[in-house]
């Protein structure tokens, strides 16, 4: 996302950092505040978008989670008290207008969903 980012015009006001599993997110959340999350579906130590935000509301996130999955389906609970964008497709992010409209979403809350 970093070069897509940059190509988005975004590369001056997002810090991108990238975790390889949940745990080390959430080991680096304690250290560091984030204004938005991109969330894959496909993580290692993790069961899928409900098990990954279930951990994430336990751990008390205060910012919004995008949802990321090469087959963005709609099977997601929403109980969680999170801010949740999507599911979107992958392929989608990679197109930088359309990460930068979502990133404009994840900034204004009146368009986003509580789940």
């Amino acid at each position: 996302l970093r070069g897509i980012a940059e190509i988005a015009g975004l590369g001056d006001t997002m810090d991108l950092t990238a975790f390889r599993s949940l745990g080390d997110f959430l080991s680096g959340a304690g250290r560091s505040t984030f204004d938005l999350v991109f969330l894959d579906r496909r993580l290692p130590d993790s069961e899928g978008f409900n098990a990954a935000l279930a951990t994430l509301s336990q751990a008390r996130l205060a910012c919004p989670v995008v949802l990321m999955s090469a087959h963005a389906g709609k099977d997601i609970a929403r109980p969680y008290g999170l801010t949740i964008i999507g599911p979107v497709d992958k392929l989608e992010l990679t197109q930088p207008e359309y990460l930068k409209r979502l990133v404009e979403q994840a900034k204004n809350p009146a368009n986003q969903r509580n789940g």
